[in-house]
């Protein structure tokens, strides 16, 4: 017989229950319930590229809008996160500066060098 598995609200990816202890799967499932509530969670590490700024500018308008949701960030699995929803709102912010337009493939590449093989 096979190993039953749980399944969560993350597009229907099954999981062994098996193979994740009860903390693991909490998160898991916070993970899940935010990626939904959220539009969808986005690496800290991509962002910079996302909104075309540098590293120190994340940090300084994390700090600009701090009283705001669009810089409001969570840590699963070692990790920063950030909601999409609130990040596409913000860059429709008519604001000066930014580089242009993101590259996708130096977001794949940042996504690629963020997460452990």
């Amino acid at each position: 017989m096979g190993e039953k598995t749980l399944q969560l609200d993350l597009k229907g990816i099954p999981v062994q229950k098996s193979s994740l202890d009860g903390v693991t799967l909490a998160k898991v499932a916070e993970f899940g319930r935010l990626w939904k509530d959220e539009g969808g969670l986005i690496l800290q590490s991509v962002v910079p590229e996302l909104l075309q700024v540098s590293r120190t500018r994340l940090t300084q308008l994390q700090d600009e809008y701090h009283d705001t949701r669009y810089f409001q960030r969570w840590e699963f699995f070692g990790r920063y996160w950030f909601s999409k929803k609130e990040l596409v709102a913000f860059s429709k912010i008519n604001r000066s500066g930014g580089r242009g337009r993101p590259s996708f493939s130096r977001l794949v590449q940042i996504t690629r060098e963020d997460l452990p093989s």
